[in-house]
């Protein structure tokens, strides 16, 4: 399967050589060797500073006006616990909020959210709802709906499992072309 990387800063030096690049070009050092590391480092976050700015406005322009439910798990210091909510875009950050480390990708059509912190890594994934799957879950939170007896686990699970009610993103397909097979 493809993986299609939207936004990662685990490997902060995975951003060092287009730093470099860019301060050789910007700057006045001559090579490589003369760029302080702290200098490098400043290029690297200012760059990735940018890079996120960038896809965050791009997944916000793709998902805008769509409800997502999101399941995972969020790790914390006394293990792992199941999650899952039903938000919209403006929503999302919350699965990274607190985190120092974000991996946002594209799988197959998937949409992958991994964040780290120092008690443990959350790891989500995202589907967008139909207008049948909203329908749905508007109708079972106000309690008017034949699902009203299940919890809210079991309401995503039905959500999840069920390609009327929901669907993968095909992030990378729809935003950059790219082909998931």
């Amino acid at each position: 399967m493809n993986k299609h990387i939207i936004f990662d800063n685990y490997d902060p030096d995975d951003y060092r050589e287009g730093a470099i690049e860019s301060l050789l070009e910007n700057c006045n050092y001559s090579a490589a060797a003369d760029i302080p590391e702290s200098e490098i480092y400043d290029e690297i976050n200012f760059m990735m500073g940018i890079y996120w700015d960038d896809e965050r406005r791009m997944m916000e322009n793709y998902f805008d006006g769509k409800m997502l439910l999101v399941c995972g798990n969020v790790g914390r210091w006394n293990g792992n616990f199941a999650a899952g909510k039903i938000i919209d875009y403006s929503e999302l950050w919350k699965c990274w909020a607190d985190c120092d480390y974000i991996s946002i990708y594209d799988e197959g059509g998937h949409f992958y959210i991994k964040a780290s912190h120092h008690d443990g890594t959350n790891h989500f994934e995202v589907k967008i709802l139909t207008e049948k799957g909203a329908e749905i879950y508007e109708r079972w939170e106000n309690y008017c709906s034949r699902w009203e007896d299940l919890n809210e686990r079991e309401v995503h699970e039905r959500l999840w499992k069920n390609a009327k009610y929901s669907h993968i993103p095909h992030y990378a397909r729809e935003v950059f072309g790219c082909k998931t097979r």
